[in-house]
């Protein structure tokens, strides 16, 4: 085990996502940091289920706007 400096710091830090919102990792042609943009990489939850996704463009509330990588059912769905 290996110590990380200021890790204690970054952990006391809880993040909330709901459903339609996402975790953005951004593409380095995409600038604007301020909305999803096609082809950023997002993890939410969308249609009731969760995803790990490469955004296409168009309405965020559907699964067809997503090139899915993972999904999984969210809890209201099971």
């Amino acid at each position: 085990m290996c110590d990380v400096e200021g890790i204690d710091e970054l952990l006391v830090e809880t993040k909330i996502v709901a459903p339609q919102q996402f975790i953005v990792f951004k593409q380095c042609f995409n600038k604007n940091n301020s909305i999803v943009e096609s082809g950023d990489f997002v993890i939410g939850i969308v249609e009731d289920m969760f995803i790990n996704a490469i955004y296409l463009g168009g309405d965020t509330t559907l699964l067809k706007n997503f090139d899915v990588i993972t999904q999984t059912a969210s809890a209201e769905t099971l």
